[in-house]
């Protein structure tokens, strides 16, 4: 499952960065989001707009295509 489709409210733990834009890993990584980091969805804009997430007391908007790419499992 990949993080743009869980729903709004969930907590999920990555599973996989690899496929991340290197640009965005890099931002991801620097604050402290790495793989087997639990993450919970906070809210998602409507018409495919930016998604909200906190993971370590961050809270970090990222686009759905960026997303995509991050795989993760409940």
């Amino acid at each position: 499952m990949v993080l743009a489709n869980v729903k709004q409210g969930d907590t999920v733990t990555i599973k996989d960065l690899s496929k991340t834009d290197m640009l965005i890993k890099r931002r991801i990584l620097d604050l402290g989001i790495f793989e087997g980091t639990e993450v919970n969805v906070l809210s998602k804009m409507p018409f495919g707009g930016p998604i909200m997430i906190e993971s370590n007391g961050n809270r970090i908007a990222l686009r759905k295509v960026d997303l995509i790419k991050i795989e993760v499992e409940y």
